[in-house]
């Protein structure tokens, strides 16, 4: 039988929501998490779903699994409701490796987390409908150790 070694990535810096700023703060915010797919066969299609990732508390226990879609035959990364505060979340990255990340949620915000290799900066925060124009620079993003951004940094998401 082949053995099959798997890394565990570590990220210690939180990615937080992207610098925008919501008109209207509802009393939670958000988490999104863009994991990698895989291929779902329902016998009728054949769909790319997100992988299902786990939301934990500070101190790393569980608090909650989340299947990463709105419905079976859902292609979009689910959008999890979430008491204000700090969080990690625990999931496979792109490269097939399990990470652990810090973030933040903050009220009436989305904070995205892209495991998938998909994050686009600046210009994904523009076309969420914030900013006309966002600048961002190295230190405003999350990285994983291999130097792939992830997200946001804290810092640069709370700044006007």
């Amino acid at each position: 039988a082949c053995a099959h070694q798997q890394d565990t990535l570590v990220v210690t810096e939180a990615v937080g929501p992207a610098p925008l700023f919501a008109a209207a703060a509802p009393p939670q915010g958000f988490l999104r998490v863009y994991t990698p797919t895989v291929e779902y066969d329902d016998d009728q299609a054949l769909y790319d779903r997100h992988r299902n990732f786990s939301i934990l508390t500070p101190g790393g226990e569980t608090l909650q699994y989340v299947v990463n879609a709105d419905d079976r035959w859902d292609q979009t990364p689910a959008r999890v409701s979430l008491p204000a505060g700090s969080y990690k979340i625990k999931s496979r990255t792109l490269h097939g490796r399990v990470a652990t990340v810090p973030v933040v949620v903050e009220e009436g915000r989305t904070t995205d987390v892209y495991l998938d290799g998909s994050f686009a900066g600046p210009a994904q925060a523009n076309a969420s409908g914030g900013l006309p124009s966002v600048s961002a620079g190295p230190g405003d993003f999350v990285t994983l150790p291999d130097g792939e951004i992830i997200g946001w940094s804290v810092t640069a998401s709370s700044q006007p």
